[in-house]
């Protein structure tokens, strides 16, 4: 079976970005420890700084849907706080993936 990727697009509520980038990478910290994670990235938006992706990869969505259950709510409530609507997140299904090694 091939990987699963979950996406989001956040925007944080005014004046609350870096708050939201500090949450995210904690959120960051965590998945990546889950069991089933394959890797998670998070990027700032160049157009607008207050808007963020968060993309993971995992083996399957039912590895990604464990990987929920081991949050700590207190700390997605406080991330929740920071945004300015709630994300829709969807899953994706990585068609091809590049990745440009360094000569050795």
């Amino acid at each position: 079976m091939m990987s699963v990727a979950r996406i989001y697009i956040m925007n944080a509520a005014k004046g609350r970005g870096d708050e939201l980038e500090s949450q995210l990478r904690r959120l960051t910290e965590i998945f990546s420890k889950v069991e089933g994670c394959l890797s998670v990235e998070l990027f700032r938006l160049l157009s607008d700084p207050n808007s963020f992706v968060f993309l993971h990869r995992w083996n399957s969505v039912d590895d990604h849907q464990k990987g929920l259950e081991k949050l700590d709510m207190q700390e997605l409530t406080t991330m929740m706080s920071a945004l300015a609507q709630i994300p829709q997140g969807q899953y994706i299904d990585p068609l091809l993936s590049f990745q440009h090694m360094a000569a050795t």
